[in-house]
């Protein structure tokens, strides 16, 4: 049998107390009250994060509405409109909706930027010498082949978002190189070329083989 540090009554239950109300009515420690608080701020941010998911779902399906209609103004998507969509919805704090529209408009035009085209249909712009050395690269779960081969995007995604730049120029064949992906890791979202050198590129690869469809 145990007592209870509260009643002083004998109990054989597993914790300290011997029932809720004197659980309950514990005095709690300055170190317990600190824990108490800690968990709350951090369930207080999982609901915000949470409320921010929504919104971030919302604003890329606004985004792709906005990108079927033919409008490229990536950077500053409807700024106005979204806010005053959020603004009617929900009352949230301006940092939070800020970075909302931000990362909507980051996924919508990443999508927008990725290659879509067949390196065949170049057989003479690319080093496939290099696949046939080291193979594509593969994730862990997908094949595990961190050292193969991926393209990279000689003018970067984030620089091209950075300066409202069409994807058309960020997906073209003319901005595409075969690295290794660990080198392209490297990388990360630096530019190898500057953006009038890529603009060069896709002009004379156009004037070539023809603007992509």
């Amino acid at each position: 049998m145990k007592k209870c540090p509260k009643c002083g009554g004998d109990h054989d239950k597993k914790g300290k107390f011997c029932s809720r109300s004197c659980a309950n009515s514990r005095t709690w420690s300055e170190e317990d009250k600190k824990k108490k608080s800690k968990i709350a701020k951090n369930s207080e941010k999982v609901q915000l994060a949470n409320r921010d998911k929504n919104k971030i779902d919302k604003l890329s399906k606004l985004a792709k509405k906005q990108n079927e209609k033919g409008n490229t103004n990536w950077s500053k998507l409807h700024t106005k409109e979204v806010i005053n969509k959020i603004k009617k919805t929900k009352k949230i704090k301006r940092e939070i909706w800020l970075k909302s529209i931000d990362r909507a408009n980051k996924i919508e035009y990443r999508k927008a930027c990725k290659f879509n085209f067949s390196l065949n249909e170049y057989p003479n712009e690319f080093n496939f010498q290099l696949i046939e050395e080291y193979g594509w690269y593969k994730a862990k779960n997908r094949g595990d082949n961190p050292n193969g081969v991926s393209r990279d995007h000689r003018y970067s995604i984030s620089e091209g978002f950075k300066n409202n730049v069409d994807p058309y120029y960020i997906r073209h064949p003319a901005n595409c190189k075969l690295m290794n992906h660990s080198i392209n890791n490297k990388k990360d979202r630096k530019s190898s070329i500057t953006l009038d050198e890529l603009k060069n590129r896709v002009k004379e690869w156009d004037n070539k083989y023809g603007p992509l469809a």
